[in-house]
């Protein structure tokens, strides 16, 4: 009997100090943006695309560290249809003239902070918050062209008759700056965490500008910029290991 005893006393030591040595090991979380493919998922096309990697520390403390590469595409260059800006100049008999727009803007960042949570909890509040740099790089681009068409028994025929450059801008910048984090944690499972929050972020980028214009040599100008984004959600899922 006291054998018996002893051996249901020895497994459940050894079952609580398993368990217990699992969950001392998952101290770490690898986790992805997804915003993009919730967008998609929903229909949605913002002028702004994210893409990035995080790390953050787990453990039983309620602040813990984090880590993250961010890339964010900013297309100017569509509507709300999703088609690229075309101003067309000139419409005659036989020829069409428009100008053709690109304004796209990469920003590419590195991000260290610090958040807290209630570890203890599957559903429970984060705020935290990033220090942010990295660079910007934008281009403008602006291009006139002249098309010749004709319709004759029902065929379309059209030919390339003049391309012109109006404007061709690009800008490379220092970024710095700050964001906020204010959401929900969920964890479905013991290995998998998904975050929904509000991320207001700052910057101030700085560098210069090249710029060329039809018929003038290009110039190079000191750039500064200030942008402000009010991001109505973020989406990353992490994994705990």
């Amino acid at each position: 009997m006291i054998r018996r005893r002893c051996g249901l006393v020895l497994f459940v030591a050894i079952l609580h100090s398993s368990i217990a040595g699992q969950q001392k090991e998952m101290k770490h979380v690898v986790g992805a943006y997804i915003n993009t493919p919730m967008s998609a998922m929903m229909g949605a096309t913002p002028t702004m695309e994210r893409y990035g990697l995080y790390y953050r520390t787990n453990t039983s403390n309620p602040r813990r560290i984090r880590l993250a590469v961010v890339r964010d595409i900013i297309n100017k260059s569509k509507d709300a249809t999703d088609g690229l800006l075309i101003d067309i100049i000139a419409v005659g008999d036989s020829s069409l003239s428009y100008n053709w727009k690109q304004d796209q803007e990469y920003r590419n960042t590195l991000r260290v902070g610090m958040e807290w949570r209630n570890p203890s909890k599957r559903v429970t509040p984060v705020y935290g918050f990033d220090l942010i740099t990295g660079f910007r790089n934008a281009k403008d681009l602006r291009r006139e062209y002249t098309f010749y068409y004709r319709s004759t028994s029902g065929v379309d025929t059209n030919r390339l008759l003049g391309e012109k450059e109006i404007l061709s801008s690009e800008t490379l910048e220092m970024v710095v700056g700050a964001a906020f984090a204010v959401g929900w944690l969920m964890k479905p499972t013991a290995h998998w965490e998904l975050m929904v929050s509000f991320n207001p972020e700052f910057y101030y980028s700085f560098g210069e500008t090249k710029t060329k214009l039809s018929a003038v040599p290009e110039s190079v100008a000191r750039s500064s910029t200030f942008d402000l984004r009010l991001r109505i959600l973020e989406f990353q899922l992490g994994y705990i290991f």
